[in-house]
């Protein structure tokens, strides 16, 4: 009667240790930074998981896209800080511990998920697979119609955790990896080998945090200002700083600053024309900061070293 017993709490212990080290993808606070460009058009964003929902008495999380302000053309150019543009609801998310598989359930399949039928839980990756395994999922798909495969499995230390990546090869040629917890370049779709060289999209970085953490930023309907000649030194600095103003900047003007974690350390409104102002440095971390200038045409970005 005992070994009965002992069974099922030996095969719970047994799950239990399986499903610990799993890195999910349905991570609150989790951020994609996508370089992606369609059909000629800039559509670099980030997509992030934020809440959850119940479909079909299954539990997600949500997945928003949200467009950021860039014409970078090439990825060295897509650089913190980030504005939002475009917020859209674009999928559900929810991972299998289990069975190490992550299912969505698209609103779409114009955008990132062809190949996945739109309002149905999907199969999108599976880590639970060994060398030499085909992938069977929505988006593993070849368009020479040639089987995706596991060419090799290794363990990498990736964006702060110890994660399994997934090697791929099509039978021609290995394509990017499959790492668990974050995806694959983008991370719902294959990898940029699979588009035509003019629709590149690429995963840039990965965060889990708040949007402000990690360097998205909120711009309501204000424009981002590149042009506006505001100049910050000391730059690399150890004490007190000066921030001259353009004299043809509008007043009232919002001055915040913000370390890489989105901690805000300033906040000041200038309300009457200034062409500067001081700031003593001495309460602030070191490292990178970033500053950021606000008034009713747009809002400015700068950065900051403390030394």
């Amino acid at each position: 009667m005992k070994s009965l017993l002992l069974f099922p709490v030996l095969l719970l212990c047994f799950l239990n240790l399986k499903s610990q080290d799993y890195q999910p993808m349905s991570v609150e606070g989790a951020h994609w930074l996508i370089f992606s460009i369609v059909d000629g058009t800039f559509d670099h964003h980030f997509l992030s998981v934020e809440g959850d929902t119940a479909l079909g008495g299954l539990v997600y999380k949500k997945v928003y896209k949200k467009k950021i302000q860039s014409q970078a053309s090439s990825v060295l150019e897509l650089v913190p800080p980030y504005f939002i543009d475009q917020v859209s609801l674009t999928a559900f998310l929810r991972d299998d511990t289990l069975d190490r598989k992550v299912y969505t359930y698209p609103t779409t399949n114009e955008w990132g998920f062809g190949g996945c039928e739109p309002l149905t839980d999907e199969l999108i990756h599976d880590f639970s697979l060994n060398p030499g395994d085909t992938l069977n999922t929505c988006l593993h798909t070849d368009p020479a119609g040639f089987p995706i495969t596991v060419d090799s499995v290794a363990v990498q230390f990736l964006w702060g955790k110890n994660r399994r990546t997934f090697f791929l090869s099509d039978g021609i040629a290995n394509t990017d990896g499959l790492v668990e917890g974050v995806g694959i370049i983008g991370p719902f779709w294959p990898a940029p080998s699979f588009f035509p060289p003019e629709n590149p999209s690429i995963l840039v970085d990965y965060c889990v945090g708040s949007d402000v953490g990690c360097g998205l930023l909120p711009t309501a309907t204000n424009e981002v200002r590149d042009d506006w000649d505001i100049n910050i030194y000391p730059n690399p600095a150890a004490g007190e700083i000066t921030m001259e103003l353009s004299g043809d900047l509008f007043f009232p003007l919002e001055i915040s600053v913000y370390d890489p974690l989105g901690k805000l350390f300033y906040h000041k409104t200038i309300k009457e024309k200034q062409l500067s102002v001081k700031l003593d440095l001495d309460d602030f971390p070191l490292g990178l900061l970033l500053l950021f200038f606000q008034n009713e045409e747009g809002i400015a970005a700068k950065r900051l070293v403390k030394n």
